[in-house]
């Protein structure tokens, strides 16, 4: 298995704004995890492999792809991918290659949720929730 991985954020009506960090499956695309906040901070991604990993078979060591931003250069995400056994990507830092399929996520994730709706009579918390819905 192989999965990428990113933050995206979405800018509210009100101004605040909402992070994603999802772990998307390369081979379909799909979001095997992800968590959420309202700061791009260091836990934000290291705890999205958490709900990534609770789902792997014994023995499974996924290659996890990233753009190598300073969210996953840190002590912290090194030590999570090691603790669940995930092969980090060695590439340059800012090549965008790493994680095009987290890319994709959110432009689909983009089109799909967030521009076709009117957000603004929603607070942060269902915002959030949708969010998880969809």
């Amino acid at each position: 298995m192989t999965v990428s991985t990113d933050i995206a954020e979405m800018a509210r009506p009100s101004g605040a704004r909402v992070y994603l960090s999802p772990v998307i499956d390369c081979f379909d695309g799909r979001p095997v995890g992800w968590s959420r906040g309202l700061r791009p901070t260091s836990e934000l991604a290291d705890s999205s492999p958490d709900s990534a990993c609770a789902a792997l078979s014994p023995g499974e060591a996924p290659a996890v792809h990233n753009d190598r931003g300073v969210r996953y250069r840190t002590a912290s995400w090194i030590e999570r991918c090691e603790s669940h056994g995930l092969r980090r990507s060695m590439s340059r830092k800012g090549t965008s290659c790493d994680n095009a399929r987290a890319e994709g996520f959110f432009g689909l994730l983009k089109q799909e949720f967030y521009y076709p709706r009117d957000w603004s009579g929603t607070t942060v918390g269902e915002f959030m929730d949708e969010l998880d819905r969809w």
